[in-house]
């Protein structure tokens, strides 16, 4: 399979096995999701998806987002354009179908920038470090009280309903802790989505009290974690943070739909003058730019 192949998946596992989302048992329809393949001679030589989601604005309005996943070229065939193709019929269905922001996740900068994505938002890691604090008594596994949780205290992100539930369970990889009963848990963590996330705690919320106890219990649990998060959320919750990266890179397509939700409005001018290039940050920080909205996207499967 091109995608294991290109992801160096270890042999006897699958890509889909990090990434659900992006296979045939998502649970997606297909008005939400779509596949995109480059065949030559009948070789399937490239691939990239893409899925439509919500976000809400600073202004309170939903934000429509397509989110860019699953691009992957046969190591035979790089450098020739595959991915910029399929990646860019990608965009353009999203495009049609009413998404203003393009969000993706890759290390292949030079060639998003190329179309017209551009670095942009914040995210940080601190460590999980041993507390003199007892903590909280840790429950392991999923449980589907857990899904409640997550819908409630999930803070910022695309917005999961119903029909994203079944991807979200379907990680074989994912270790799950949380605390409080097994019908009612309090507060969750997430360990080890994504191929790249060893160590990682990505995905966590809950009732402040019962997380401050369940972070505090952590590290008793499993050493050497990392908690992956904004940075003002990250600052909110006691931690400190020293250094920041990028999020995400991220393609408009919609400035006028964008500045009304992120900035409630702008004058004609103020759009036509933004330069392409500098809209994500102009909008999405990183954290330094005071006048950014907040901006939060991960729990988004790791496109």
């Amino acid at each position: 399979m091109l995608l294991n192949v290109a992801f160096e998946v270890p042999q006897g596992s699958s890509f889909f096995d990090d990434f659900p989302v992006w296979g045939e048992e998502s649970g997606l329809d297909s008005a939400r999701r779509l596949r995109l393949a480059g065949v030559i001679d009948g070789k399937l030589v490239s691939s990239a998806a893409v899925r439509l989601g919500k976000m809400r604005g600073a202004s309170g309005e939903f934000i429509s987002v397509a989110l860019l996943g699953a691009v992957a070229t046969d190591p035979a065939f790089r450098g020739k354009g595959y991915a910029s193709l399929v990646v860019e019929q990608a965009v353009q269905w999203a495009e049609r179908s009413g998404a203003i922001l393009v969000l993706l996740w890759g290390s292949e900068h030079a060639m998003y920038r190329r179309l017209s994505f551009e670095l942009c938002g914040a995210q940080a890691l601190v460590p999980l470090e041993l507390s003199n604090s007892q903590g909280a008594t840790i429950n392991t596994g999923w449980v589907p009280a857990l899904w409640d949780v997550i819908l409630q205290y999930r803070q910022g992100g695309v917005i999961l309903d119903a029909n994203d539930r079944h991807w979200f369970e379907a990680h074989r990889n994912v270790e799950w802790f949380w605390v409080g009963e097994k019908d009612r848990p309090l507060a969750y963590a997430a360990l080890g989505r994504g191929i790249d996330m060893s160590g990682i705690v990505h995905e966590w919320g809950g009732e402040p009290e019962a997380l401050q106890g369940l972070l505090q219990a952590l590290p008793s649990h499993r050493k050497g974690l990392r908690l992956l998060g904004s940075p003002a959320r990250l600052r909110e919750i006691g931690f400190q943070v020293n250094h920041e990266e990028f999020l995400c890179l991220a393609r408009v397509l919609n400035r006028e739909a964008l500045f009304q939700a992120c900035k409630g409005g702008a004058n004609p001018a103020q759009i036509r003058d933004a330069a392409a290039v500098d809209l994500p940050r102009m909008f999405f920080g990183p954290s330094s730019n005071s006048s950014a909205a907040p901006f939060w996207v991960w729990g988004l499967d790791a496109c």
